[in-house]
């Protein structure tokens, strides 16, 4: 059977930037590996989308991207829906995205929504009805919102699939680093009790299976539960910390 010719997308790096993920902060990284080859889509409106790009999601066809491509980008990142990418694009191996636990990305959504003094259709629906967090939560456009988001991709098959809590030690192994050292923390966000999640949790159930896989994919692939390799790292610590006059 003969193999099928590569075209020109079929190079791009395509990182899907799910909202309140740290997906900006993993942008900039990207960005910095990429140089002039990195891009961004954030809608046909926004400035910061690439100029052959500013069409609606279903209109970034594989002739774009082949165009795109061909022009220098190796990597787009941005927010799109992974439907909207995968008519064009279908090898699940060119995909990088991070999930973040469900609740805490809700909450943060909230949060952030309800901060902005202007915005696009949420933003003006919350003005409108000013939801609280369980209503916001039953929102069809806010329930399940990660696992809608990444829909139809296999988890299980994505090139990169990160966890945002284990940021750092996720980037590292492809081979990048934060240089900035500084998260994307939002500390006057409060923090919701349990009933408030307990509350949640219900209109979240496939967004929670998502992460519990990504976590479980997460914590074999960077190996924590080794017992051998833990004791490893702590008896090297414990070595420089000697070294180095610290008491172990």
């Amino acid at each position: 059977m003969p193999h099928k010719t590569l075209e020109p997308k079929d190079r791009l790096i395509l990182s899907i930037h799910i909202q309140k993920t740290a997906g900006t902060r993993f942008g900039e990284i990207l960005r910095r590996r990429h140089g002039e080859g990195f891009a961004l889509y954030y809608g046909a409106n926004d400035e910061r989308t690439h100029p052959m790009l500013r069409v609606d999601p279903q209109d970034v066809t594989a002739e774009r991207l082949n165009a795109l491509a061909e022009s220098g980008i190796t990597c787009l990142h941005g927010h799109i829906r992974a439907r909207a990418l995968l008519k064009a694009v279908p090898n699940p191996k060119q995909y990088y995205v991070f999930l973040r636990e469900p609740i805490e990305q809700t909450l943060s959504r909230y949060h952030f929504v309800r901060s902005l003094p202007e915005g696009g259709k949420m933003h003006a629906r919350m003005r409108e009805h000013d939801y609280s967090i369980d209503e916001f939560v039953q929102l069809p456009a806010i329930s399940n919102f990660q696992s809608n988001y990444l829909e139809p991709l296999d988890p299980r098959q994505v090139g990169f699939l990160g966890v945002t809590e284990l940021f750092e030690s996720m980037i590292a192994l492809l081979g990048l680093s934060d240089t900035s050292h500084r998260a994307n923390v939002n500390t006057k966000k409060p923090v919701v009790d349990i009933e408030t999640r307990a509350a949640m949790a219900p209109h979240l159930t496939a967004d929670l299976a998502l992460y519990s896989l990504a976590m479980e994919l997460a914590i074999r692939r960077l190996g924590v539960r080794d017992t051998k390799r833990r004791a490893r790292y702590r008896n090297n610590i414990a070595h420089l910390a000697r070294r180095f006059g610290a008491p172990v």
